[in-house]
């Protein structure tokens, strides 16, 4: 039986947009909505 690696996520920065302490493609780009933008 193959046993995958462990993934490990970094919580200790916060996910937001333009992190600096990302490389320049592989900053999150995060997209904020409100509920009333999302509902129904």
């Amino acid at each position: 039986m193959l046993r995958s690696m462990p993934r490990f996520i970094d919580l200790s920065i916060p996910i937001k947009n333009d992190v600096l302490s990302d490389p320049e493609g592989m900053r999150p780009k995060i997209q904020y909505m409100t509920h009333d933008s999302t509902w129904g």
